[in-house]
């Protein structure tokens, strides 16, 4: 039979981990913003991420008045869904914080290179891309997570969909100038 004494302990143990446990930072409020961003997985995670370059990755998406995403579709069908997505996710959160900023891009290029067909696709079909702005290469050969900065274009980087995703996510919190100091009181 269970103690008054031993239940009281398991008690207050259970009760000082759930206290312990941060619920996940979702949303991210930009001075000056109307919205708050809304993100997939805890920003505190997701702003650990590995750059090699915060401000070099910013000022070649400011500088330019166009993003070009390119997507190699050397996996299965699934995996260029999923850099879809998250191609998706990186324009939506780009898009409203140029428009609360007043800095609005002329427009944002995606293109997916099939590699068993050598061809690259747009939305429409076969094409020749037209590389316009700063360049944003998704890699299908990623080993680890991260965003970096190299020979003039931006890698987001994924080892699983779960931190393509976050990696992604990290690009966006690059362009919004948020890293871990900002985030320490939230």
């Amino acid at each position: 039979m269970i103690s008054i004494k031993h239940a009281l302990i398991a008690l207050l143990v259970v009760t000082l981990g759930c206290v312990s446990q941060q619920e996940p930072l979702l949303y991210v409020k930009i001075p000056g913003h109307p919205e708050a961003y809304q993100f997939s997985y805890d920003l505190r995670e997701t702003v650990k991420i590995s750059s090699n370059g915060d401000e070099a990755i910013r000022n070649a998406l400011l500088s330019e008045g166009a993003v070009t995403f390119l997507i190699n579709m050397t996996e299965d069908v699934t995996v260029s869904g999923q850099y879809s997505v998250t191609v998706t996710n990186i324009i939506q959160k780009l898009k409203s914080y140029q428009l609360y900023s007043g800095n609005i891009m002329d427009g944002y290029l995606v293109y997916v290179y099939d590699d068993a067909r050598h061809v690259w696709l747009n939305a429409t079909g076969e094409t020749a891309p037209r590389m316009q702005g700063a360049v944003v290469w998704l890699d299908a050969a990623a080993k680890s997570a991260s965003v970096d900065f190299e020979n003039g274009a931006i890698y987001v980087r994924g080892d699983t969909y779960q931190n393509l995703v976050k990696a992604g996510d990290k690009l966006a919190l690059i362009f919004m100038n948020v890293d871990e100091n900002t985030l320490k009181n939230a």
